[in-house]
């Protein structure tokens, strides 16, 4: 419209009704989506309502937005002479000049003013129907912005909606949406710029472990950790997220080769290492990383996520805190894994688990004093399987108490032939730290022993990581295992796992064994041989018997004996067999173990 034809002169001439013109108006505000438009064109048009000199819309600030003003002024002839718009901090700028002469009407919102209409009507004062006019428009307004406003508002949910979905809330990381999103993008500007992009999958080993023994709350810790540590290790452009649980990835196009991905995994894994402190508790923990190379390995995200799924699980197979690239043979593994899975929830392993035994003896005088029973899966398609193909499984699967009832039963069940061949020698088992949540270990083992007839303090049951001490329930249960008479022993002792208050806090603690990482260090670092010497002597003071694991060599017994080790286990006596190999040793070793430990006293004075 012209301004010849909306806005009256001084004479208020009009060229239609004021109603039907303020109809048409909020017609055509309704169509608008910017709240500056909204001022604008109702500022044009509310000449067609009566006759004015100047008039102001004021919006409030609201949230992060400034208030706004907007401005029109006519001639004394009614020509349009300017329409300007301001921004203001707060309710009190904006309307500067004095209002002599017009009127003020709020702008209403939801939830209170949004607003006021300001117009200067000069010395004739505006009739009834005027005014109604003025507070319709005003309210015409209101309705338009506030429309507005509210698309605007839904908008912006939706928006923080998804770009909440985007971040994982506990690690702060980018979540499997980001890289879904964002990931295909990526690995394509990896490939117009000549580079090699490559995906990385963590997985925290053995993490319900964690969450079982000292609660989610703890575990939620290390996971909030281990996302820190990743977003400390990678470079700006890579994605990193948080794929759901206790897997992580990393996705990265700025890599020259392949190997690179493999030293890029090294390098997060070493910044994983050190413990992980939780309250008064430092854990260490350990991942396991597939390494999955765009257009290689796979094509797409989900390409790349399946091939390092893949590969992951056969790091696993190489042992806690390893990556391993993905390879045709990783397929295989996971097939392998799985088959593993199904028939140990089909309850397999209740029949074809098998027990082997590693002798354990004293380390001066060679005599035999124990030996630790090993599970052994005999599955009739893959052969003879050791703990690491199985035991995890097992606790991801929730089995471990099953399996632990199995191998003390097996094992309590050939003391008697043990006891025989070594009268006097103890039996040590393995149990998870799973194991001791509840009363159930307890009450079982109770039932067993008295199946089998074996005295208590015949069996010491090796309790592995976290130490004992830290979970009251934890607490509870080997507080009942002592009380039932059988000994305790903390294994892997010198990983970071175990802290020497764990053996003068709790007094059940009747052994340690040394790791066997760190025994075969002791004559090669001399901060390991410290460390040894100074594990020994605080559990030589609380009468805590310590036993040296992976022995392999004559000059480790011999430097073991020097540091007051008490018990010798490992390859250089006899590595593990069943029970008829174990009987053919204790037959060969008093020939033996001359040669096998080196120079022997019979006392250690």
């Amino acid at each position: 419209m012209t301004t010849g034809s909306t806005s009256p002169g001084p004479s208020g001439s009009q060229s239609e009704p004021g109603w039907q013109h303020l109809a048409r108006l909020s017609a055509e505000l309704v169509g608008l989506a910017d709240e500056a438009n909204i001022l604008r064109v109702a500022l044009r048009d509310l000449g067609g309502l009566f006759p004015w000199e100047r008039a102001e819309i004021m919006l409030y600030p609201a949230g992060d937005r400034p208030g706004l003003v907007a401005r029109f002024e006519v001639g004394p002839s009614g020509e349009y002479l300017r329409l300007a718009e301001d921004f203001i901090d707060g309710l009190g700028g904006g309307l500067d000049v004095e209002l002599d002469e017009g009127l003020d009407v709020p702008l209403s919102g939801p939830s209170g003013p949004i607003g006021l209409l300001r117009v200067e009507h000069g010395h004739e004062p505006p009739d009834q129907n005027a005014v109604q006019l003025v507070l319709a428009f005003a309210l015409v307004v209101s309705s338009a912005v506030n429309a507005v406003r509210t698309l605007e508002s839904e908008r912006r949910q939706v928006e923080d909606t998804y770009q909440w979905a985007m971040v994982d809330k506990l690690t702060t990381l980018g979540s499997r949406t980001l890289l879904v999103e964002r990931g295909d993008e990526a690995l394509r500007n990896a490939r117009t710029e000549g580079l090699t992009a490559a995906l990385l999958l963590f997985d925290v080993d053995d993490f319900k472990r964690i969450n079982d023994t000292l609660g989610h709350q703890a575990g939620d810790r290390v996971l909030a950790e281990v996302g820190l540590r990743i977003r400390r290790g990678v470079r700006a452009g890579d994605i990193a997220v948080r794929l759901g649980g206790d897997e992580f990835a990393v996705l990265t196009g700025h890599l020259k080769s392949p190997p690179d991905a493999e030293a890029m995994a090294s390098r997060l894994l070493a910044e994983l290492a050190p413990p992980i402190a939780v309250d008064d508790v430092e854990l260490e923990v350990r991942s396991s990383v597939g390494i999955a190379v765009y257009g290689e390995d796979g094509d797409t995200i989900d390409d790349l996520i399946r091939a390092a799924d893949l590969a992951m699980y056969a790091a696993k197979g190489l042992g806690p805190g390893r990556w391993q690239r993905y390879s045709p043979s990783s397929r295989a593994l996971a097939l392998r894994w799985s088959t593993l899975a199904e028939d140990l929830l089909r309850g397999e392993l209740d029949d074809q688990l098998v027990l082997h035994y590693q002798p354990q003896v004293d380390a001066w005088s060679g005599s035999v004093v124990g030996f630790e029973a090993l599970a052994r899966w005999d599955h009739p398609q893959l052969g003879l399987l050791g703990p690491s193909e199985f035991v995890s499984l097992a606790e991801r699967a929730g089995l471990m108490s099953r399996l632990t009832r199995s191998v003390l039963t097996s094992a309590l069940a050939d003391q008697a032939a043990l006891q025989e061949l070594a009268p006097g020698s103890s039996l040590s088992v393995n149990i998870s730290a799973r194991n001791l949540l509840g009363r159930g270990l307890v009450n079982d083992l109770s039932r067993t022993l008295a199946d089998h007839n074996v005295p208590p303090e015949h069996l010491t049951l090796e309790v592995t990581e976290p130490a004992p001490g830290i979970s009251p329930g934890a607490t509870d249960t080997l507080t009942g295992l002592v009380k039932l008479g059988c000994r305790v022993s903390v294994s892997e002792f010198g990983t970071g796992r175990s802290s020497l208050m764990a053996l003068s806090r709790y007094e059940g603690i009747r052994e340690l064994k040394l790791h066997s990482g760190l025994v075969t260090e002791i004559l090669r670092d001399p901060s390991a041989e410290r460390l040894v010497r100074a594990i020994i002597g605080t559990a030589h003071a609380l009468d805590v018997r310590v036993v040296a694991e992976g022995v392999e060599s004559s000059a480790i017994v011999t430097r073991l004996r020097e540091l007051g080790c008490d018990v010798l286990q490992g390859f250089r006596v006899h590595p593990p067999v069943d029970l008829d190999g174990i009987r053919e040793w204790i037959a060969a070793w008093p020939a033996q173990r001359d040669e096998r430990l080196a120079v022997l006293t019979t006392d250690r004075s």
